[in-house]
């Protein structure tokens, strides 16, 4: 039990959703002494289902909240995954390593700027030029990037079942809060979009935005590591029924921007837009073979930072994570976790208040 003065008494906990946001949730509690409930519906639509997921900033040109919030969780995932690894758990998809392409003038000078602005080293980030890129991918591209060395593909189902392990889980969809209040000290909201259910209309100003991944063949020329092009390739990964092939991602579109009927179903059309900006950047890949894909719905805020903090007495939310959930949830999890148990945060006041729940009060 955790008891600090002037903070509730949070000894059990039950925490709603069992993607990563609440698998990292129910690990940092539980890694404090608390005992933790998951309950999960378990309908298969989100994206911590994905057969892969990546691991790397995308660093604005200046240290706004926004970059500062990305840039300090990636700092905090990278050895966050490298301990589950070290603990038997096979997680990583491919090479380590992501490169992200400049791939036009404007985001050459993007990246330049966020390079002198988060001043990281080398060893974390560098500027390549094209002919580094072509040799870090193994293919040649015409565009100069960022190389980050430790970033990389995740397995996200090998992830959330290896944070979950040894916590009870309850497969079923709650209903209302009341369920569970009476029975436990604290309740933390972290089913992405399925919050909603669960408060009053205009609580949280969230959206669900459906995404959907291409998966095409394995292909002898295709790079060594994940590449961001305005998309994404993953390296040679293994996808469902156990072929090998690479996921390129992804679409990313609002209710109303795709029909209602397409809204969970794989469409051709995106498809042809994956493997048309896969095209653009990466020469070579012309007899790319879609095998299958994935659509999944983001819960997304339009300010772009995660929902993390208290909502009421008792109740607590992480959400709002987009596609971003496998970089920030390990770190946001973590300040959820202290703000519950009166622990010191490890981000400033100004970034606690950037992703406060209270910040859409009044506008």
């Amino acid at each position: 039990m955790i008891l600090v003065p002037g903070i509730e008494r949070v000894s059990k906990v039950a925490v709603i959703g069992a993607g990563i946001a609440g698998a990292c949730v129910a690990y940092s509690l539980r890694n404090r002494g608390i005992s933790v409930t998951v309950f999960d519906a378990d309908d298969g639509t989100a994206a911590s289902a994905n057969p892969t997921a990546l691991i790397a900033p995308r660093l604005p040109r200046e240290r706004v909240p926004m970059g500062r919030v990305m840039a300090a969780a990636y700092l905090h995932a990278v050895p966050f995954y490298e301990a589950l690894a070290a603990d038997s758990a096979d997680i990583w998809a491919g090479q380590r390593g992501t490169l992200t392409l400049a791939r036009n003038d404007d985001e050459a000078e993007r990246q330049q700027r966020a390079l002198k602005a988060f001043d990281w080293p080398d060893k974390v980030m560098r500027a390549v030029t094209a002919a580094e890129a072509s040799d870090i991918l193994g293919v040649s591209v015409a565009h100069p990037g960022l190389w980050f060395p430790t970033a990389g593909t995740l397995k996200p189902p090998r992830v959330t079942q290896h944070l979950l392990r040894g916590i009870d889980i309850t497969r079923a969809r709650v209903a209302a809060l009341e369920a569970l209040t009476t029975d436990y000290d604290a309740v933390v909201l972290a089913a992405g979009t399925g919050v909603l259910d669960l408060l009053a209309p205009d609580t949280l100003p969230m959206r669900a935005n459906r995404g959907q991944l291409t998966y095409i063949r394995d292909m002898v020329d295709a790079p060594n590591v994940a590449v961001t092009y305005g998309g994404y390739m993953t390296p040679a990964v293994t996808l469902p029924d156990d072929v090998v092939g690479h996921v390129l991602g992804a679409t990313y579109a609002r209710h109303g921007e795709v029909p209602a009927a397409d809204w969970n179903r794989l469409r051709d059309d995106d498809h042809a837009t994956m493997l048309e900006t896969l095209n653009a950047y990466l020469p070579g890949m012309d007899d790319a073979m879609v095998i299958g894909g994935r659509t999944a719905l983001r819960a997304t805020v339009r300010d772009y930072l995660p929902i993390v903090g208290k909502l009421s007495d008792g109740v607590w939310t992480l959400t709002g994570l987009g596609s971003r959930g496998f970089l920030t949830a390990p770190l946001m999890a973590d300040v959820l976790a202290d703000q519950m148990t009166g622990a010191a945060c490890p981000l400033e006041a100004d970034l606690m208040a950037a992703i406060a729940p209270g910040r859409f009060r009044s506008t």
